[in-house]
């Protein structure tokens, strides 16, 4: 299953390039050319992340450990923070 995604989406990169030239040569202004462009692009993007979906869900998940990380401790107020009492650091 995976060769085949993958392979539709060479296929899918082929036609897009082909599309990408076409729109090029054709085009009469600008915005046809950046609609082509975006087309060309979803054609290939789209197939892509199809794939990756497929391969991340075809992945052993990791495994969990049973130690988990502490929040890390606030910081301590000391001089210069805002914690309004300075006179009782500078004693």
């Amino acid at each position: 299953m995976r060769k085949f995604l993958w392979g539709v989406t060479a296929f899918f990169g082929f036609i897009s390039g082909i599309n990408l030239v076409n729109t090029t040569i054709t085009a009469n202004g600008a915005p046809q050319q950046a609609a082509g462009a975006a087309l060309s692009a979803a054609w290939v993007i789209v197939p892509y992340v199809i794939c990756r979906a497929f391969d991340a869900m075809a992945r052993p998940e990791p495994e969990k450990t049973d130690r988990q990380q502490e929040p890390l401790a606030p910081p301590s107020a000391g001089p210069g923070r805002a914690d309004g009492d300075y006179d009782r650091n500078l004693e």
